[in-house]
C-alpha cells in the first residue's frame, strides 16, 4: 500500500527531525545557563562591591575575565539589574530558540501526518480482513494486516523481497500469542519467539505515534520557558537589590560552583532532549526489530525452498523451520506432539511432500486462489478443537462433508474430489437414513465457532493395493478447479508417515501457502467415524450433525463418465460402502 511506503518514509524523517530538535533544545540550554552565568556574577559584584569597595570589585573581575569590569564602572546596581533581564530576554530571540520554534513545528507536521496515515492504513486494512470466528478475532486481524503492511513497506526500503502473505502469517500468529505467552513453555525463548515481540512493539508504536509530535512539544515545557526565564530574572534583581555580607558573596560562589550554573529552565531542557534522544532511539530500535524479523522470515522461506529429500536427520537449518512452526503455533496438541524429534522429522518430511505435490502444480495454474482436495483415511476422536484451527494463513476455508461419526464411500469421496457433489445429491445408507439433523449446507469450517471432534488421518502405505493405483497415477491429480492430493507414503521414504492431527496438516499447508502466495479452499475426503471412542452424540449435533454406528454416506454416479483409473483407486480406498476401506491406527 502507498500509505505504508510513505509512513515508513515518514517515520525515519520523523527520527532525524527529532535528534535536530534535541540538539537544539541542548544549545538552547547552554545558551540559558551561560546567561545564567552572568546574571549570578553580576549579583556577586554588586554582594561584594557593598562590603569591601572597588578593590574586591577588581579582584571579582580577574575572576570571571573581565565580565564585572563594566559592572563596576557603571557602579549602580540597577546597571547589573537592567543587564541580567535584557541578557534574559535576549535568548527569547536567539538563532538556537528560533531554530528550535522551526523544527518543533516540523516535527508537529510530519507528526500529524503519521497520525493521519495510521488512520487511513487502518481503514484500509480493516476493509481486507475475511470473516472472523469473533469481534476479536476480527480486532487482532485488523491490527495484525497493518503491521504487515508497514513490515511490507520496510521491507522494500531495504530492498528485501518477502511475500506479504508470509507477513501476515507471521503477525496473525504472533497476535494470537498475546495472551498465552505464559502457556507456551520452553518455547518462549526461542529464536523465533522473540517474534512475538513484534506484537508488542507494534502496539508501543502505535500508541507513540498516535499521541502526535505536537502533544509532546508541549509536554517539554517550552511555551513556559519565556515565563520561567522572566521569573528568574526577577528574582535575580530582586537579589541584587540587597546589600549582603562577604560571607554571603562567598556561600554564593560555592552555591554557583555546586549548581553549575544550572536553573530550572535549563535542566528542564536537556530532561527534554534526553527524552526526545530516549524516545528516537525505541522507535528506531522497534524498527531494527521489525526488520530483524523480515530478514528472518526471507531466511526461513530460502530454508524450505531448499529442503532436499526425505530424510529422518534434521538439519540445523531445517530445525530452525521447527522452531518457527513451535513459535507460532498456539495449539497445545501440536506443540505437545513436536516434543519429540521423531516427530520433529515427521513433520519436516511432510513438508516435503506437500511440497513436491503442489509446487508444480500451482505454477502450471495462473490463479491466486486454487482448491485443495486432500484424501486420506480418516476417523475422529473424543478430543475437541476449535474450528478456527483449520482456518489459518492463506487457508480461505476448510470444508467437511460428511456428519460426524460417518463414513463415505467411493461413490462421495470421487465427488469430492472432482467437485460434483451436491447437497441434494446426498444418502445415507447402512445404520440409519436419517442424520441428527441434517444441515442445508456442508460444514464450513470458517464459518463454525463451535469446536468440532478432533481428526485424525492417515496415510496410504505401500502395502495396500491403492498405493499402487495411485503411484501409476503420479503425484497429485487434477480435476477442473481443484488439486487432488492422496496422503500417500513416498516409496522412497523408508519409515511411513504417521497419523497426524487434521490441524498439523492445515499448518504445514498453511506454510507452503503463504511461501508461494497462494489461497486455497481445502476440501477433505476421509471418514469421519468414531472408530471405537465414546458416543458424544449432543457434542456431535451441536456442531453439525451425526449419524449411528456404521452408517456412510453416497451419492449417484455414472461410471461411465469418470477417470476410471482414479474411481478404481477410491473403491480399493473407501469401498462401495462406506468404511469398507482399510483405516491403519498408528502411534500419534
Amino acid at each position: 500500500m502507498e500509505e505504508a511506503d510513505e509512513l515508513i518514509e515518514l517515520l525515519f524523517l520523523w527520527q532525524k527531525q527529532q535528534e535536530a530538535c534535541a540538539d537544539k533544545l541542548l544549545a538552547l540550554a547552554k545558551e540559558l545557563e551561560s546567561i545564567r552565568c552572568v546574571s549570578n556574577t553580576t549579583q556577586l559584584v554588586g554582594n561584594a562591591t557593598a562590603v569591601v569597595g572597588f578593590a574586591a570589585a577588581a579582584v571579582a573581575t580577574f575572576l570571571t575575565a573581565g565580565l564585572a569590569a563594566p559592572l563596576a564602572i557603571g557602579g549602580a546596581i540597577g546597571t547589573a539589574v537592567s543587564f541580567s533581564s535584557v541578557a534574559l530576554e535576549t535568548i527569547l530571540s536567539s538563532l538556537n530558540m528560533k531554530d528550535a520554534q522551526k523544527i518543533i513545528k516540523e516535527v508537529e507536521e510530519t507528526g500529524d501526518k503519521i497520525q493521519g496515515l495510521l488512520t487511513a492504513l487502518n481503514d484500509q486494512c480493516a476493509g481486507h480482513v475475511l470473516g472472523a470466528h469473533s469481534s476479536a478475532e476480527s480486532s487482532d486481524n485488523g491490527e495484525s494486516e497493518v503491521i504487515s503492511h508497514i513490515m511490507g513497506a520496510l521491507a522494500r526500503r531495504n530492498r528485501i523481497d518477502v511475500p506479504l502473505d508470509l507477513l501476515r502469517s507471521f503477525n496473525k500468529a504472533t497476535f494470537s500469542h498475546q495472551q498465552t505467552l505464559v502457556e507456551l513453555g520452553p518455547y518462549a525463548t526461542s529464536s523465533w519467539m522473540t517474534g512475538v515481540l513484534s506484537t508488542f512493539l507494534f502496539f508501543s508504536l502505535r500508541t507513540a505515534l498516535k499521541a502526535s509530535a505536537k502533544k509532546g512539544v508541549k509536554n517539554l515545557g517550552i511555551i513556559g520557558l519565556k515565563t520561567l526565564i522572566k521569573r528568574s530574572a526577577l528574582v535575580a534583581g530582586s537579589s541584587l537589590a540587597v546589600v549582603v555580607s562577604l560571607y554571603d558573596f562567598v556561600k554564593n560562589c560555592e552555591e554557583m560552583e555546586r549548581n553549575n550554573y544550572v536553573t530550572k529552565a535549563s535542566q528542564s531542557l536537556r530532561d527534554a532532549a534526553r527524552k526526545i534522544k530516549e524516545d528516537k532511539k525505541t522507535l528506531e530500535e522497534k524498527l531494527d526489530a521489525l526488520l530483524d524479523i523480515i530478514k528472518k522470515l526471507l531466511r526461513l522461506k530460502k530454508r524450505i525452498q531448499n529442503l532436499g529429500d526425505y530424510s529422518l536427520d534434521m538439519s540445523e537449518d531445517e530445525q530452525e523451520i521447527v522452531d518457527y512452526i513451535q513459535a507460532t503455533c498456539n495449539d497445545p496438541i501440536i506443540i505437545s506432539w513436536l516434543k519429540t524429534r521423531e516427530h520433529k522429522t515427521d513433520l519436516l518430511n511432510f513438508l516435503r511432500f506437500l511440497r513436491k505435490n503442489l509446487e508444480e502444480e500451482i505454477r502450471r495454474r495462473n490463479s491466486r486462489d486454487i482448491h485443495i482436495v486432500f484424501v486420506s483415511h480418516g476417523s475422529i476422536d473424543n478430543r475437541f478443537v476449535p474450528a478456527a484451527s483449520l482456518v489459518l494463513a492463506n487457508i480461505l476455508d476448510t470444508v467437511l462433508y460428511s456428519p460426524w461419526n460417518c463414513f463415505i464411500n467411493a461413490n462421495a469421496a470421487y465427488g469430492i474430489a472432482q467437485g460434483c457433489i451436491t447437497l441434494e445429491q446426498r444418502r445415507f445408507l447402512g445404520g440409519d437414513a436419517n442424520p441428527y439433523p441434517l444441515p442445508q449446507h456442508w460444514n464450513s469450517m470458517r464459518r463454525s465457532k463451535q469446536r468440532i471432534p478432533q481428526i485424525l488421518l492417515a496415510p496410504v502405505g505401500q502395502e495396500e493395493p491403492v498405493w499402487d493405483i495411485f503411484n501409476k497415477l503420479g503425484g497429485p491429480q487434477q480435476s477442473y478447479d481443484r488439486i487432488i492430493i492422496p496422503y500417500l507414503v513416498p516409496e522412497n521414504l523408508k519409515k511411513g508417515f504417521p497419523v497426524l492431527h487434521f490441524q498439523t496438516v492445515i499448518s504445514v499447508l498453511s506454510l507452503v501457502l503463504v511461501t508461494t502466495g497462494i489461497r486455497a479452499t481445502v476440501h477433505l475426503a476421509a471418514c469421519l467415524g468414531r472408530n471405537k471412542t465414546p458416543l458424544m452424540v449432543e457434542e456431535w449435533k451441536r456442531q453439525y450433525a451425526y449419524t449411528v454406528d456404521k452408517t456412510y454416506m453416497t451419492i449417484d454416479l455414472d461410471e461411465r463418465t469418470v477417470d476410471p483409473l482414479l474411481f478404481q483407486a477410491f473403491k480399493l480406498m473407501f469401498g462401495v460402502q462406506g468404511g469398507q476401506g482399510r483405516y491403519r491406527r498408528e502411534r500419534h
